[in-house]
């Protein structure tokens, strides 16, 4: 059709491809920017709610590659820097490491693997961002669902319920709830139950919309 009304109108230079949609959006490099601009401003939390941007050189060196990926987060270049460097600085503090920055290395390696193995694979380091996503985004998609059920499905003892001894508890201190709400043992308890309703709530992957799928425009 599109050819008929191009040659009505006189012209028959009809382009060889058209844009394609996929089910990660018109444009895979807005999601793959999106994905690792993200990611590394993860990372510039976890490192701030700890306060460990200076604590040893590793961790500044995360901090350098987590702000130099996040200027160009489209960059394959910045993206294996700041892996790297994040891997290293979690391997390097096992066993002593958070369940949350434990499971970020996993999906680094994640990624990591996905990206060597479309190298290999296709030979050549010029990956298409597309494929690249399709390959390491439903595994990801596995572990993120993974890591909620045990984070919810874990809390479920009676001494995350109880104040005097609960992580929850331990927390609510740590992040200074306590300078707009009291801390008393009934908040306290509330905050428990709170944690562990709104973990529960959150969708899994990919359940808020439906996959669209492959179609020309």
């Amino acid at each position: 059709m599109i050819q008929s009304l191009l040659s009505k109108s006189g012209s028959t230079n009809v382009p060889n491809s058209l844009p394609i949609t996929n089910r990660y959006g018109n444009s895979p490099n807005v999601r793959f920017k999106m994905f690792f601009g993200v990611w590394a401003i993860a990372a510039l939390f976890h490192m701030g709610t700890f306060r460990t941007f200076e604590d040893d050189f590793s961790h500044f060196m995360l901090t350098v590659a987590a702000v130099f990926l996040l200027v160009k987060p489209g960059s394959y270049l910045r993206m294996l820097i700041f892996i790297s460097v994040q891997l290293y600085a979690s391997f390097r503090i096992l066993p002593n490491i958070s369940n949350h920055w434990f499971f970020f290395s996993l999906v680094n390696l994640t990624i990591l693997q996905a990206f060597f193995y479309l190298v290999i694979k296709r030979k050549s380091f010029a990956i298409e961002r597309n494929e690249f996503l399709e390959t390491f985004a439903p595994v990801v998609k596995i572990e993120l669902i993974i890591l909620y059920f045990y984070v919810v499905f874990h809390k479920l003892n009676s001494s995350f319920f109880s104040p005097e001894v609960s992580c929850a508890t331990d927390f609510y201190e740590a992040q200074n709830a306590y300078a707009l709400l009291p801390a008393n043992k009934e908040i306290l308890l509330a905050n428990a139950f709170l944690t562990v309703g709104i973990e529960a709530l959150i969708p899994p992957p990919g359940s808020a919309s439906p996959d669209a799928r492959p179609s020309r425009a």
